[in-house]
Order: structure tokens, then C-alpha cells, then sequence
């Protein structure tokens, strides 16, 4: 789990969203959101985690594929979060739904960090009925694998068009 104030991190998340909406800055804003909602879910305050990291998911077009100037992609960091909030909240569908949005664009953008933390927020929701065979697939594709220094995604099962 994340530790470290986190009252102080949420005041700077708080201050600096308003800074963001006033200077239009889209990165500054992204970052904020996605910080301050993995604090929440880090202190439990999932519903409110969930409301932050939802505003990052509707972001469209090519804002998923952004860093800005952070070594993750946000949009896919900030949904397999979500996923795992969703999945305390007992929302199960619509986590599995984040978390596998959250793997596609990790690796689309060859992101393996971010395409391990949707693999492992999948398997946070536990499936039900016919959901179990379309849920293990994800489950069993992914591990981060040091290369030459670098994390690679490792296919170690079953894809989608097996």
C-alpha cells in the first residue's frame, strides 16, 4: 500500500486542481485528479476516489496515451485504480470493464508498469458465472519481465484470439 501524509497530499491535490481549471492546463489537471484519487483510494475513501479517477477515464483521444512529463500514462495508472476501488465498492462489471480499458492502452502504448497494474486490478474483481473464462484470459497474459534493463510485457497465456 502507498504510504506517506495524506492529509497533505490531498490539500495539494485540492490546491492545485483550481490552479489547473484556472490556467486551462489540461497535464497539471490530469495529474492532480489522478494523484489526489489514488490518495483517497489509498485511505480508503473509496466513493470519493472513484468520483476523481472517473474524471480521468472520460478523457478521449490521444490525452489516454499521455504522460505529462511522469514516467506512467495516467489515463490507464488512473483506471486500473479505478478498478480497484470499483471492485471495493462492490461494482465488479464495471471494474473488470476499467481495468481491461486500462491494459489496452498500456499496451498499446507499449507501457508494460501501467498494462501490469490493469492485469493485476482484474484480477482485484472476482468474476461471476460466465464472466470467469473472459476474466482468467487477462489474468494469465501479463508479467513484467526485467530485460536489458527494461520491463516487458511477457505473454504467458491465453489472448484474445486463441
Amino acid at each position: 500500500m502507498i504510504s506517506g501524509d495524506y492529509d497533505e497530499a490531498v490539500r495539494f491535490g485540492q490546491e492545485g486542481l483550481p490552479i489547473a481549471r484556472t490556467l486551462g492546463d489540461c497535464a497539471i489537471e490530469m495529474v492532480a485528479t489522478s494523484n489526489l484519487g489514488e490518495t483517497h483510494a489509498a485511505r480508503g475513501d473509496f466513493s470519493v476516489a472513484a468520483t476523481l479517477l472517473e474524471r480521468i477515464v472520460a478523457f478521449e483521444g490521444d490525452l489516454r496515451y499521455e504522460r505529462f512529463g511522469t514516467p506512467v500514462i495516467h489515463w490507464a495508472a488512473s483506471g486500473a485504480v479505478l478498478a480497484n476501488v470499483l471492485s471495493q465498492l462492490g461494482r465488479f462489471d464495471e471494474a473488470i470493464g476499467h481495468a481491461e480499458a486500462a491494459v489496452r492502452i498500456a499496451e498499446a502504448a507499449e507501457h508494460p508498469f501501467a498494462a501490469v497494474l490493469g492485469v493485476c486490478s482484474i484480477s482485484a474483481a472476482p468474476p461471476s458465472g460466465a464472466e470467469i473464462s473472459h476474466a482468467r484470459a487477462p489474468r494469465h497474459r501479463g508479467c513484467a519481465v526485467p530485460r536489458d534493463g527494461h520491463a516487458l510485457l511477457a505473454r504467458t497465456g491465453r489472448d484474445d484470439d486463441d
